[in-house]
């Protein structure tokens, strides 16, 4: 029953006690409005207890915003299985500098909820200082790893390959200008529960991070997400 159709029905049953009282013996007439008001009254909190059962019951839509912000939309049908959507328009965050020398790497922590976006922005970076490098040996990289809720793993000095994310791994250039090119268009998105945490660390061998030339920067932004049915 709709809340449309309920309304209607009030305002007939209304309408009939005016009507139909009047023409009621005068002795009746009150006797026959309260009757008529009771089952009214409990009509209303029928509905009252079924809107909240099921409201309760069946959940609705929710958009999670950055600020608690939260919209109201209707109720997600029993039948329906959910699934997150991102229907908002994103929200940036502005960027994060991954510096190659710092072998303890760069901790993203995500303030809402959602689906948040890392896309290639620039830079690049060597394994190597500028002194050792030749033009026969590429040694410039985007490549980052992505660890997620938990320090970054080291098998004795080698970074660990069972990261939860590989990301801009374009192999090795000859030049910054050249690995650049490679990565441009490149992005990622990761769905983060409020608190989560990423680190993000270029790729080397534990001792020799203190050296290396070079950074990339990710432009970061934020998908609030949305609960949508799906029958």
């Amino acid at each position: 029953m709709s809340d449309f159709f309920f309304q209607i029905v009030l305002f007939l049953a209304g309408a009939t006690i005016g009507i139909a009282a009047p023409l009621l013996p005068r002795g009746s007439q009150k006797w026959a409005a309260g009757i008529l008001a009771l089952i009214l009254l409990g009509i209303s909190l029928v509905w009252i207890g079924y809107t909240v059962g099921y409201s309760v019951g069946t959940g609705a839509s929710i958009a999670i915003l950055p600020g608690g912000a939260i919209p109201s939309t209707p109720p997600i049908s029993p039948l329906a299985t959910t699934r997150i959507v991102s229907t908002l328009p994103p929200v940036s965050l502005g960027t994060i500098s991954v510096a190659a020398h710092k072998n303890e790497g760069v901790r993203f922590t995500a303030s809402w909820t959602g689906i948040y976006e890392f896309e290639y922005d620039s830079g690049a970076y060597s394994r190597f200082p500028f002194e050792q490098q030749t033009p026969e040996s590429p040694t410039w990289t985007t490549a980052l790893r992505i660890f997620m809720n938990r320090p970054l793993e080291w098998h004795d000095v080698t970074l660990s390959e069972d990261a939860e994310f590989d990301f801009l791994d374009r192999g090795l250039s000859s030049s910054s200008s050249e690995a650049e090119s490679r990565a441009k268009g490149q992005s990622i998105k990761i769905p983060l529960s409020k608190g989560d945490y990423l680190t993000f660390v270029g790729i080397d061998t534990n001792p020799y991070y203190f050296d290396n030339p070079g950074e990339v920067v990710l432009k970061v932004s934020f998908f609030p997400t949305v609960l949508e049915s799906q029958k």
